[in-house]
């Protein structure tokens, strides 16, 4: 039993609630973060879309040659990080110059780039918290946390590992469902419906370059994460060794 004064003890009871909340909420913000930036990272590769254009053969569905296709696709990402509400890709087909896309497509595309802008906000807000609770945790305990922060550094890698592996596990699975239950959640109409036959989108980017991308930044976070936890165990272990000996001095 404890003498402090019931108040006291409410005080410490929130106290300890508040910083097992913000541990769990530093643990959780691992797995956001890694998966947003490489999902950011994806949508601003050119390379990954003229791999997915070469790949599937584009050039022969849409009519446009290696070099246009590069250039739709710099054009694309560009948007993605501009201030311009609507895309607007010309490209010579048929030695006309016209408008690629039609309207359901550029409509669909703003949409698109809100979803990616989302992702850019998701990162900063994780890897700010990130380096934030990292740097009070640190401060607080005058650099006594290393091992415990370590530690939820090494548990936050594992659960990322864990929970890509079984999503990346589930989309080789069932890929087709989990594509179409994205877009009823993502969006909040139809424009995402379109017939390749009528539109260029679609024949740019097929479902099985999606599925491949969803691969790769799979593969991707998987191989971070598990870095991110060998150096969190790493630094554990070097800071249980170092309070070891403090302790024998």
């Amino acid at each position: 039993m404890t003498n402090l004064p019931v108040g006291d003890q409410y005080a410490r009871l929130a106290v300890t609630l508040a910083r097992l909340l913000a541990t769990a909420a530093f643990i959780t913000a691992i797995p956001v973060f890694l998966v947003a930036t490489n999902v950011r990272l994806a949508f601003n590769s050119v390379s990954l879309y003229t791999y997915g254009f070469e790949r599937y053969d584009v050039s022969r569905t849409t009519g446009l040659d290696s070099a246009q296709l590069e250039s739709v696709a710099t054009e694309i990402r560009d948007y993605f990080n501009s201030s311009e509400e609507l895309l607007d890709v010309r490209v010579v087909l048929d030695g006309e110059e016209r408008a690629l896309f039609n309207e359901r497509e550029i409509l669909h595309m703003r949409d698109v780039k809100g979803l990616v802008r989302g992702v850019y906000g998701v990162q900063l807000i994780t890897g700010l918290y990130l380096v934030l609770y990292a740097a009070v945790a640190l401060a607080a305990s005058r650099g006594r946390g290393l091992r415990r922060l370590a530690g939820c550094v090494m548990a936050g890698g594992l659960l990322t590992t864990g929970l890509v592996a079984a999503i990346g596990l589930a989309s080789l699975v069932g890929f087709d469902y989990i594509f179409y239950q994205f877009h009823v959640i993502s969006f909040s109409n139809d424009l995402w419906m379109l017939d390749p036959r009528h539109n260029y989108l679609t024949r740019l980017f097929t479902e099985g370059f999606f599925l491949e991308a969803t691969v790769f930044v799979a593969a991707g976070v998987i191989v971070e994460s598990l870095l991110l936890a060998a150096a969190g165990w790493g630094v554990r272990r070097w800071a249980a060794r170092r309070e070891a000996a403090r302790a024998e001095n």
